[in-house]
């Protein structure tokens, strides 16, 4: 008997522990379903996910919430519902308002991708608890992003982070692919009689990683980094000729080079950059006696579906390097409108006084910045 008593209180004790436990509260507990506002659709039956990330330091850090939306019926606003793996839209015959987009209140970062897939954890080391999305420099994706918005959620609504809209319209975001297109043009000055073009190498380029819209940036492993040789001969062109390079050899189609877009001009607290530099080593000469090669670090900031084209033109004692920027359609439903160019030039010197080869050139900064 006294065994028994002993074993019931036992089992109080423990019963009473667990219930006397701190639970984690769930931060979604009392989340409410969003009012989203779209533009009247046209039919098309695409699916879109809408994301919301919370942000550090306030009520809504770590959260991570996501909605998704078909445009079903064309004059009327897109609704929940359900998609397969593919992000593609399905009829479950279930409740679709349970696909929606629920929050907090609080500020986040909204951004909308199509098709509506999930975006996934970052498996690399120190940011496994960031997601992202998978993206390949030569390889084509179906993937859209929308850039990251500030946006607040208060009760079932949905507003800039001024508070101006009441029910955020997302249809005002623009869906690109964080990829930018490199073509290059080579040039000789009107103040020599030839020049020639020995070889380029597009270096320390990023040939893949996991793009994360909050955070506008790419996380990358260093063996992701690599190079390639994009003009490999002998270019010869006389005072004033200038031609445009076939920069991807292995592609009849295309003489464009891809790259991951994003801030490459970006310096850390000590000054130094933030992310691998891409470059374009650049050799010149008309025999092996007198090559001169020289590194253009690309400290810039590249755009999302802009096409930069680079142009390189040879002189007796520098090299001047143009580049001009501007949109890029791709022929399908997310095009950005393409709007005026932007350009700017830096003279790199080769040569001094006396004859003296000079390779001072070390790095663009950011569009529109100067030259260090």
């Amino acid at each position: 008997m006294v065994k028994r008593l002993f074993t019931y209180f036992l089992m109080g004790c423990l019963f009473l522990s667990c219930d006397g436990r701190k639970r984690e509260k769930d931060p979604m507990e009392n989340s409410e379903l969003l009012e989203v506002g779209f533009t009247r659709g046209v039919g098309s039956g695409n699916a879109y996910r809408i994301y919301l990330n919370g942000l550090v330091g306030t009520t809504t850090e770590g959260i991570e919430s996501s909605g998704t939306y078909c445009d079903k019926v064309s004059g009327e606003q897109f609704v929940p519902c359900f998609v397969d793996n593919e992000g593609n839209y399905v009829d479950s015959g279930g409740d679709p308002s349970t696909q929606g987009l629920r929050a907090i209140n609080g500020p986040y970062k909204m951004h909308i991708v199509f098709p509506a897939v999930k975006n996934v954890k970052i498996p690399y080391a120190g940011f496994t608890d960031i997601s992202g999305y998978l993206f390949q420099r030569d390889s084509e994706s179906n993937i859209y992003l929308s850039e990251a918005v500030d946006v607040n959620v208060t009760g079932v609504y949905l507003d800039n982070s001024g508070g101006s809209e009441y029910i955020y319209d997302a249809s005002s975001l623009i869906l690109r692919q964080p990829k930018s297109r490199l073509k290059v043009i080579f040039a000789c000055g009107e103040d020599i009689e030839s020049t020639t073009l020995r070889g380029i190498v597009f270096d320390r380029i990023i040939g893949q990683g996991y793009f994360s819209p909050a955070m506008k940036r790419y996380y990358y492993e260093e063996s992701n980094i690599t190079s390639q040789t994009i003009f490999d001969g002998e270019l010869v062109l006389t005072k004033g000729q200038s031609q445009e390079l076939d920069i991807d050899p292995d592609d009849d189609a295309s003489d464009y080079q891809y790259l991951l877009s994003m801030d490459y001009g970006e310096k850390d607290d000590l000054g130094n950059p933030k992310y691998t530099l891409p470059s374009f080593i650049i050799t010149t000469g008309s025999s092996d006696a007198d090559l001169i090669t020289f590194n253009a670090a690309l400290g810039l900031e590249f755009k999302w579906q802009h096409a930069y084209t680079f142009k390189i033109t040879i002189n007796s004692t520098y090299a001047n390097v143009t580049v001009t920027a501007l949109p890029w359609s791709d022929g399908g439903l997310h095009n950005s409108q393409v709007d005026g160019a932007q350009s700017w030039s830096v003279n790199i010197p080769l040569k001094d006084g006396a004859n003296n080869n000079l390779l001072e050139w070390e790095e663009i900064d950011v569009i529109g910045g100067t030259i260090e």
